[in-house]
């Protein structure tokens, strides 16, 4: 299925996503294999513990989880399929949140696994019944299962670095999408103030109250290009353009007077004029 310019979408997945979405399920297979291991083993003899259990089911299911996250949007890019899925798991909070949530479940199995097992009495002697029931299998076994179950807990604890990783990664591309710049032009206005879809974006509520006082204070001081249009009674008559309420008008400036002689000056309006002295001859 090809896609078009229109519906494909850009879902950038980097080489080191990839890497760690990787390094989980790995991580995660080993450590399924390994307490499965050591259920079956418990399960034989004695009995398995809740966290054992609780701790084969969490790495079970996130392995699928991490290889969703990946490869779905790798699918709707390649193939077209998938859309809303694709567009859910590469939004930086949902991946985020989901990966979040997954990082604190490892985080208690791998805790409750390392308590188990760091206090876990690996001695045959102390499992009489067992003991005599299986003989050396029994007493064989335990030591393996001892190693076994410290195994699983190492791979637990890789698998949650790795979950740790990508949440590393979403929280620095997060941040980086959320401080990008505002391009501004010469006079320090927004690029969106000096838009021809600006009046348009007023209209429909799709710009700011902030960016709606402004545009408003800019239009009225002069800035609208469109002067505005007288109302005639006669419709027939065609309309004409009116000046903008703001312009100024141009004055005249009044030519000066020449002065009677070349000795006389001429007061200024409404200074008091006193009589020429008289000329002796």
């Amino acid at each position: 299925m090809s896609l078009s310019g229109n519906d494909k979408l850009e879902i950038p997945i980097t080489k080191l996503q990839w890497s760690f979405r990787g390094a989980q399920i790995f991580f995660a297979f080993f450590a399924m294999c390994t307490i499965a291991a050591v259920i079956s083993f418990d399960n034989s003899h004695t009995s398995s513990s809740i966290m054992a259990n609780f701790d084969l089911f969490i790495v079970l299911v996130s392995m699928p989880t991490a290889a969703v996250i990946a490869g779905i949007p790798h699918l709707y890019l390649k193939h077209g399929k998938f859309k809303a899925f694709a567009k859910a798991m590469r939004h930086p909070r949902y991946e985020f949140v989901l990966s979040a949530i997954w990082a604190v479940l490892l985080l208690i199995c791998s805790i409750g696994l390392s308590v188990e097992f760091g206090l876990r009495d690996c001695n045959p002697q102390d499992f009489p019944e067992a003991l005599n029931k299986s003989g050396d299998s029994f007493k064989n076994g335990l030591h393996r299962t001892c190693t076994t179950g410290k195994a699983s807990t190492a791979f637990g604890w890789f698998a949650l670095a790795a979950w740790l990783g990508s949440i590393g990664v979403l929280a620095s591309e997060w941040y980086s999408n959320r401080r990008q710049p505002v391009a501004k032009n010469e006079s320090g206005f927004d690029d969106i103030m000096h838009s021809n879809s600006t009046r348009s974006s007023l209209e429909d509520g799709t710009v700011g109250y902030q960016d709606k006082e402004r545009f408003q204070s800019i239009t009225a001081i002069g800035g609208s290009g469109t002067p505005p249009v007288s109302e005639y009674k006669d419709y027939n008559s065609p309309p004409t353009r009116l000046s903008p309420p703001l312009a100024p008008t141009p004055q005249p400036i009044p030519a000066p007077q020449p002065a009677s002689s070349p000795l006389q000056i001429q007061p200024p309006p409404g200074a008091v004029s006193f009589p020429e002295p008289q000329r002796f001859g």
